[in-house]
């Protein structure tokens, strides 16, 4: 017996925007947690300015050991950062050190800056000028934050962040962040450890990890901060904060959209596997943790205001790819059910904790922000991370040495740039996407 269930799931976490000049908007969400304990859970401020808005919140948690958190606001001068760039980087009198989101950071200096002012540097705030735009890059952006926190961690300084959201823009990715940070922003974080003598790290090391910049996607060094990207998915993931209550016994991240196009006619590391690829893991998983009783398709919106501009345009055969998936693992998984997951409404944070939620066993391909989900999901089950191709994901292939669990596979891949080549405007027909991913052979 099995089945294909397409799935809804209704977010949970809600930011609630007034229009300009309205100070006080207040939402509540009512949870249970366990049959033994109930736990009430955030009331909204809002704060609006001209040209922006910037989630607020204060949050009250009531848990089994009744802790109790409560903070008044993300941001309380928001003129401080509202409109900066990388070049009002700067270190305040009460010694927070300013970083702001651009591209520039590529070519910083800030692992020497945070050398030569180490003993002023007090706090670390870094500041994104769009939660969109964070959000539309997000594994991305999420590495140049967690090398900024090993900065951070290695001078044993609390770190801030914020970003800026748009008037009625829907929060996200990095709105949660921005949320769940504010809960924090006076923790000093575990010091770097140096995996092959124990050490932790100093400020000098990690400048020099890092080329004396910050440690991003394509960095060797980001590794480092591993142990951290596990501690912070568990946490993200906890049922306690989010409660999903289908989480599967398999998980696949299905990464589409700009995985079947390139803009510039260049090959990106990106590219659509066989569906072959995911029988023959998810096979190998259940030799070791059992029958697999549950999978989950993890994949993009089709639909609503979290789907980027830029993968509008891809929308029919995304929906084609992956429900052609989903019936090829029902015919190999006959006793399992099957679900998609990816409801309009459905934030990323709720999806990548699928991801470290999986009971056994979970699949990642080409994506720079499915490894950190990975890393945690592998302390309990099996993590298969795609072996990334070129500079992306660099420091992937050193962490796979470290946690005996969190596996790399190798497989064929249908390149984006030979699926849709936006530049010489070569492309292949649907059918023929479809014909590779049916019957290439996985080795």
């Amino acid at each position: 017996y099995s089945r294909v269930v397409l799935h809804n799931h209704f977010t949970t976490t809600r930011f609630i925007m007034q229009d300009k000049h309205v100070i006080v908007g207040i939402g509540f969400a009512i949870l249970l947690f366990t049959a033994s304990s109930v736990i009430y859970k955030q009331w909204n401020d809002a704060y609006t300015n001209d040209t922006l808005a910037l989630a607020t919140r204060r949050s009250l948690s009531l848990n089994p050991f009744a802790h109790i958190l409560s903070h008044s606001s993300y941001l309380a001068d928001p003129k401080t950062v509202v409109g900066k760039n990388w070049r009002n980087t700067t270190i305040q009198d009460d010694g927070t050190w300013l970083l702001f989101w651009d591209d520039h950071y590529f070519w910083g200096q800030y692992g020497r800056e945070a050398i030569k002012n180490q003993d002023r540097i007090k706090r670390i705030h870094y500041h994104v000028f769009s939660c969109k735009s964070f959000d539309d890059s997000f594994g991305n952006s999420l590495s140049v934050m967690y090398g900024i926190r090993m900065l951070a961690n290695s001078l044993q300084v609390p770190f801030q962040f914020t970003c800026e959201m748009g008037k009625g823009e829907t929060a996200n990715g990095a709105a949660f962040l921005m949320h769940h940070n504010s809960l924090n922003s006076d923790v000093i974080g575990q010091p770097i450890k140096d995996p092959t003598s124990e050490n932790f790290l100093t400020i000098e090391d990690v400048g020099k990890l890092c080329n004396q910049n910050i440690c991003y996607w394509q960095s060797r060094g980001l590794q480092l901060a591993s142990d951290l990207m596990i501690s912070d998915w568990n946490q993200f993931s906890d049922p306690s904060a989010l409660p999903i209550q289908d989480h599967d016994d398999a998980v696949i991240h299905l990464r589409l959209g700009d995985t079947m196009y390139s803009f510039d006619g260049m090959f990106h590391g990106k590219g659509l596997l066989p569906h072959s690829l995911y029988v023959k893991l998810l096979m190998q998983a259940q030799e070791e943790m059992g029958a697999i009783h549950s999978i989950g398709v993890v994949t993009a919106p089709f639909n609503g205001s979290y789907v980027r501009n830029k993968d509008r345009g891809i929308k029919k055969l995304s929906e084609t790819v992956a429900v052609d998936l989903l019936k090829y693992l029902e015919k190999a998984f006959p006793q399992a059910v099957v679900r998609l997951h990816n409801d309009q409404n459905e934030t990323i944070i709720e999806s990548l904790s699928r991801v470290a939620r999986a009971r056994k066993v979970a699949v990642c391909g080409c994506s720079s922000f499915c490894p950190y989900p990975l890393l945690a999901q592998s302390t309990r089950g099996i993590g298969y991370m795609f072996k990334p191709l070129g500079f992306d994901n660099n420091w992937v292939p050193f962490v796979a040495n470290r946690y005996k669990n969190f596996r790399l596979f190798s497989s064929p891949m249908l390149k984006s740039v030979t699926i849709d080549n936006l530049k010489t405007k070569k492309k292949l027909s649907e059918e023929e996407v479809m014909t590779w991913l049916r019957n290439q052979d996985p080795e």
